[in-house]
């Protein structure tokens, strides 16, 4: 960050930050969505379950600009 904070450097960050979406997933929830089918689980069954639903989440939206936050 520059010492001194000035328009030009506001107006950039929003620039940047224009556009970003962000999604709100609730600990319970993914604790849901990663036992679902059941646990104990392998690897690659909890691995499957997380990008599933971080699929269903982000569906319709650009990957690039989605800023997950856990609540």
């Amino acid at each position: 960050m520059p010492d001194e904070i000035n328009q030009d450097f506001i107006h950039a960050l929003q620039e940047v930050l224009s556009g970003l979406e962000k999604v709100s997933v609730k600990t319970a929830d993914m604790r849901a969505a990663l036992l679902a089918g059941g646990s104990p689980a392998t690897p690659a069954e909890m691995k499957k379950r997380f990008e599933e639903y971080l699929d269903e989440l982000t569906k319709g939206k650009e990957p690039g600009k989605v800023r997950i936050v856990l609540e």
